[in-house]
């Protein structure tokens, strides 16, 4: 997650050389296995029955880039989702809708499968994407932010 948060932080600071850059990129992680993006319903109805019932992690890897390109700060910050048992008719409902194709995992926190989750353990803001309190912290540390 750290090397695609920096590889998409560098791309826009080569566009932006004067400014200061954030990066970041998501991925579900169950049982070591990463879950990209659902190609379609058939990868969709996969993931999501993986995860049925289930606990995995969430992890955003973050990079700042200064001015000139200059890598500041990295990290990778994780949560961990406890989905429980997503009924099938909710579930082909669900893959019917455009939501799930643009997440890893196929869903996001913030949308229709909050329904099916019974715990977030860890930044909430983490499993939207972006870690806002890590990210405060590291613009903290370089003086960006008061």
């Amino acid at each position: 997650m750290k090397r695609l948060a920096l590889s998409k932080a560098m791309a826009v600071a080569a566009l932006h050389p004067g400014q200061w850059v954030l990066g970041c990129d998501t991925e579900v992680v169950l049982r070591r296995r990463v879950l990209g993006k659902p190609s379609g319903p058939r990868t969709g109805l996969r993931m999501l029955r993986s995860l049925s019932d289930r606990t995995h992690q969430v992890m955003t890897g973050l990079a700042l880039v200064g001015p000139g390109g200059r890598v500041l700060d990295r990290d990778c910050v994780t949560s961990r989702v406890t989905f429980g048992p997503i009924p099938p008719l909710e579930l082909q409902a669900y893959l019917r809708t455009r939501e799930p194709y643009d997440k890893a995992g196929g869903y996001g926190i913030q949308g229709t499968a909050r329904r099916w989750m019974t715990a977030v353990e860890g930044d909430y803001f983490n499993v939207m994407g972006l870690p806002v309190s890590r990210v405060l912290e590291a613009l903290i540390r370089h003086g960006l932010w008061q």
